[in-house]
């Protein structure tokens, strides 16, 4: 049903609304009324004196095109030094489904949000000391419009080769997150197969060293410069010819659950969504400092033989299951529509937050192009009871009837009562 709404035009309104104890009660009305197995003379009297609904939107405004502009959150962590690399996180906040007022989007992409956080919380401790710093800035980025081909993604892509151009900040690679949160595999999507020397060869190597008992899969995809939607984050990354993965535990883009109002909380594995944030930060540590990837020996990336490919640079704790808690309820349990400029606001506000505790963070508006939006995703609607048209005809003609016989009464009552007397008299003499 989703799909077809998704993919249908309809000039009708169409309301979705949470079960509540007055739910029951008007179903039950309305399949009566449809009751095919009752006798002919039933259903007649039914559809004489059975109820019917009016719905009435209380709260109705115009839908207008929205011209405001949301917000791309962005963290960053820096190496001290100018000429470093950088190495982007990225994932989109906003939800979308086919009624975006009531779709949380919990997986898609609420664990993207959450995963960055955490991210965030793990890496920046490396930050603090200049023995630990690792020689890469590094960017976090909660892009807005992700469910609107991308839009966050190619404001920060602009804004980032704006001022490349006066600091000379080169991107290593972005790595985008999206539905990471569930049980599976953990796939890379690119739009090639990387080179073995790339960034993100050497990051799949590396996501495979650290999850021996975890699958992880490259799943490639060219990209159709035809189509009107891109379908994963990282595309708009290598069409300006900019290094960029995609990390998620779907096998393909157009799986029904990135828009679904079935994507709730419940589809959200903690433990899983904990394992695939330890993966992604072991291995980005490991490419960062650098360690070894086949072990000690000559083709050994680390000096020191104490370091072997099972080397772990994250404590048993270091992904604190507490926090990652407390960040799916705060982000993904609401829905958090592009088409609803508060709850958007509230979100992009809640995650800065979060995220300047660990690291300086700034907000940049995003300029929504190529796309229209359109605003009221929620209302509250009135349902009354009322009789069918036909019943107050009935009533109508019942009414006519008794004051017919009323007014032939009075106007006859006079001559019946002195035929009555005449009667009476006779009847005495």
């Amino acid at each position: 049903m989703e799909k077809r709404f998704l993919n249908e035009k309809t000039d009708l309104t169409v309301y979705v609304s949470p079960s509540t104890s007055n739910v029951p009660s008007i179903l039950s009305d309305i399949e009566s009324t449809g009751d095919s197995t009752a006798t002919a003379t039933a259903q007649l009297l039914h559809s004489l004196t059975a109820n019917t609904f009016q719905f009435t939107s209380v709260d109705s405004q115009p839908a207008d095109v929205l011209n405001y502009k949301p917000n791309n959150i962005i963290a960053r962590l820096g190496s001290g030094e100018r000429s470093s690399p950088t190495i982007a996180f990225v994932a989109h906040y906003d939800s979308h489904a086919a009624f975006p007022g009531v779709a949380v989007g919990s997986d898609s992409n609420g664990s993207g949000i959450v995963a960055l956080l955490e991210l965030l919380a793990i890496l920046s401790p490396f930050y603090d000391k200049p023995s630990t710093k690792p020689q890469y800035n590094l960017v976090f980025v909660w892009t807005a419009g992700g469910k609107y081909n991308y839009q966050g993604a190619r404001q920060f892509i602009d804004d980032f080769q704006e001022a490349s151009q006066a600091n000379d900040e080169k991107l290593e690679v972005a790595i985008c997150l999206d539905t990471v949160g569930g049980v599976g595999p953990l796939r890379m999507h690119a739009s090639k197969a990387p080179s073995d020397e790339s960034a993100a060869g050497q990051l799949l190597k590396r996501l495979k060293a650290a999850s021996p008992n975890k699958s992880i899969e490259l799943v490639t995809k060219k990209i159709n410069l035809g189509a009107p939607l891109m379908s994963w984050e990282h595309e708009r990354f290598n069409v300006r010819r900019m290094p960029a993965v995609t990390l998620s535990r779907l096998e393909t883009s157009d799986q029904d659950s990135r828009k679904s109002l079935l994507d709730t909380p419940s589809t959200v594995d903690v433990n899983s969504l904990m394992g695939n944030i330890r993966i992604i930060a072991e291995a980005v540590l490991g490419y960062m400092m650098p360690l070894t990837q086949a072990g000690s020996g000559a083709n050994s990336d680390s000096q020191d033989k104490r370091v072997t490919a099972d080397t772990q640079m994250l404590s048993k704790n270091s992904v604190d299951k507490h926090r990652v808690a407390h960040y799916i309820r705060q982000f993904a349990t609401k829905p958090r529509s592009l088409a609803d400029p508060e709850a958007t606001g509230i979100v992009a506000q809640n995650i800065a937050a979060a995220a300047r505790i660990y690291a300086v963070t700034t907000t940049m508006p995003v300029d929504l192009q190529e796309v229209r939006v359109w605003g009221v995703t929620k209302t509250r609607v009135l349902a009354e009871r009322v009789k069918p048209a036909i019943f107050e005809l009935v009533i109508a003609t019942v009414v006519l009837v008794y004051l017919y016989i009323f007014f032939f009464v009075i106007s006859k009552s006079q001559r019946i009562i002195e035929n009555s007397v005449t009667v009476m008299r006779k009847s005495v003499a």
